[in-house]
């Protein structure tokens, strides 16, 4: 199943196995006009990332719905349960909002009665450490470095609510159906967004560059401010859970 896209390249590496069944959209410098199997779906530039692979298990009789993406339960825990997750990382620097924004955010998060802790991976705890700093937190709030897959899981599963740029966090939010707001840059929300449910998506489509591999933030993710996201927060705080 080739959830890679729709180049030659993933392609010719599919065709190398020589499976016993192959779902694959159809590639027009391998397959030409006369496709080998005529359940291949045309590649579709406007369909968002959920309905493309739900369309293309279809295609070859496997049902599937593009709005369920729930995953099971975490088997690891943490100790910390409703939390509000700020989490700073994302791995170009085209999705990463400023610091100073995350904290000021922070800051009034907790004023308002929310325990606020930070995360990314163990290369992002230096900016989730400065953003910390900036918001006047203890470093025992800073938990980026310092979970596993699993436990990070738990933690979103756990969470009151997530922030977070349009990275892992914010799609385990989605899985977990935690409340959360998305800050997006580069990508299109109606491409990579969350489904239905106590999720907010901020951007400004009319700024977007759309360099997803630029060192610095995409002018779309640049027109969020920390009141619009504390606005959002609101709103899908009062959202019901599907």
């Amino acid at each position: 199943m080739n959830l890679h896209g729709s180049g030659p390249e993933s392609r010719r590496l599919i065709d190398a196995l020589d499976a016993r069944l192959a779902m694959v959209h159809r590639v027009a410098e391998i397959d030409g006009h006369l496709p080998r199997d005529s359940r291949m779906p045309e590649w579709d530039d406007d369909l968002g990332e959920r309905a493309r692979w739900v369309r293309l298990v279809g295609a070859y009789d496997v049902p599937g719905d593009a709005d369920e993406v729930r995953l099971s339960s975490s088997p690891r825990r943490t100790e910390i349960v409703g939390a509000t997750v700020v989490h700073v990382g994302a791995f170009y620097g085209s999705r990463r909002w400023p610091a100073d924004r995350f904290a000021e955010v922070a800051q009034r998060l907790a004023a308002s009665g929310h325990r606020v802790i930070f995360t990314g991976s163990a290369d992002e705890r230096g900016r989730a450490l400065e953003v910390a700093d900036l918001a006047g937190f203890a470093h025992d709030t800073v938990w980026a470095g310092r979970l596993d897959l699993a436990e990070f899981a738990a933690l979103i599963e756990d969470a009151r609510v997530i922030v977070s740029a349009d990275t892992g966090a914010a799609h385990l939010a989605s899985a977990y159906a935690r409340p959360s707001v998305v800050l997006f840059g580069p990508a299109a929300p109606e491409h990579w967004g969350p489904p239905p449910g106590p999720h907010a998506v901020l951007t400004d489509a009319a700024r977007r560059r759309g360099d997803a591999f630029a060192a610095d933030p995409d002018p779309a993710l640049l027109a969020v401010t920390p009141a619009d996201v504390l606005a959002a927060v609101a709103v899908v705080s009062r959202l019901p859970a599907d």
